[in-house]
């Protein structure tokens, strides 16, 4: 059984197998504290951290999308699936007119489908991060 807890930012490095996650764009450092400027949430499944993703509040027009999954959350992934899908649609909802954007990396079809499961859609615009290509992804709330 999931269940959801708020984020604590011990979470992030917690998920150490995890999929390629949204937006490298802010390198893990930049993930202490990240709690004091996001609406996010944890998923644990039978006592382990298996997922968690909020947004961060970039601006006060603008908000980045980042998720972290565990491999494991594939054992059981329609379940995972639309539990990410709920909660990010209950966080978007939340934060009214917000501009919300994430990056996936280029060829990475299952960061493309999550992205399009939560609502954003490719913009075709991209970013060279670190040798690998990120498309932007954006929806407006």
């Amino acid at each position: 059984m999931i269940t959801l807890r708020p984020y604590k930012d011990s979470d992030w490095k917690a998920i150490t197998d995890a999929v390629e996650p949204f937006s490298p764009l802010l390198p893990s450092d930049s993930f202490m504290d990240i709690s004091k400027r996001s609406v996010a949430v944890t998923g644990v499944e039978d006592g382990e951290i298996m997922a968690c993703g909020g947004i961060t509040f970039t601006t006060n027009e603008e908000g980045l999308v980042w998720v972290k999954v565990s491999t494991k959350c594939g054992q059981n992934g329609y379940t995972w699936a639309r539990a990410i899908r709920e909660v990010f649609t209950a966080l978007m909802d939340s934060i009214a007119e917000l501009q919300v954007s994430t990056y996936v990396v280029d060829n990475f079809c299952k960061g493309d489908r999550l992205a399009k499961m939560i609502g954003l859609k490719n913009t075709g615009k991209f970013q060279e991060y670190k040798g690998n290509k990120y498309y932007k992804y954006t929806a407006v709330t």
